[in-house]
């Protein structure tokens, strides 16, 4: 599962290296789920933000990526809304507790490019094997690595 920055990443400024090299790593994250070695899952909590997004072309041009190579819609479900209330206080942000939680319910790897959720990773990966789930959450450039 992919968070909702890894889609919009091609859609930045690119002016800056890091931005540019994380827009990269999306573009072929996205090619990989074209050739079908990843299989790209979407969620409830997704489609929620896609509308949050500022800019009616930016928006569009995500709306259209999520649509073209997300092969499942995960729906929210109780158990989802647990877990997310539980990751909540690691993570502060109940949008990206409930990306975790649809991704950990679902999923085997978490995609982001939120840079506070790398930061905490150790502790929401410890409290998820506690609920007996097992996520890899990893940044772009990590995931592709990994798979390779």
């Amino acid at each position: 599962m992919l968070n909702t920055n890894v889609f919009g990443r091609l859609y930045d400024d690119i002016s800056q290296n890091m931005i540019l090299q994380e827009a990269l790593d999306c573009l072929h994250i996205f090619l990989l789920s074209i050739t079908k070695p990843v299989v790209i899952k979407s969620s409830d909590v997704l489609f929620a933000e896609l509308t949050l997004i500022k800019g009616e072309a930016k928006r569009e041009l995500v709306l259209g990526l999520v649509n073209k190579i997300c092969e499942e819609r995960v729906r929210l479900n109780e158990q989802i809304i647990e877990l997310a209330d539980d990751i909540y206080s690691i993570v502060n942000d109940y949008m990206d507790s409930l990306h975790i939680s649809f991704a950990a319910t679902n999923c085997t790897y978490f995609v982001t490019c939120d840079k506070d959720i790398i930061k905490n990773r150790e502790k929401i990966v410890k409290l998820l094997k506690s609920k007996g789930f097992n996520l890899n959450i990893k940044n772009p450039s990590e995931f592709i690595k990994e798979i390779k």
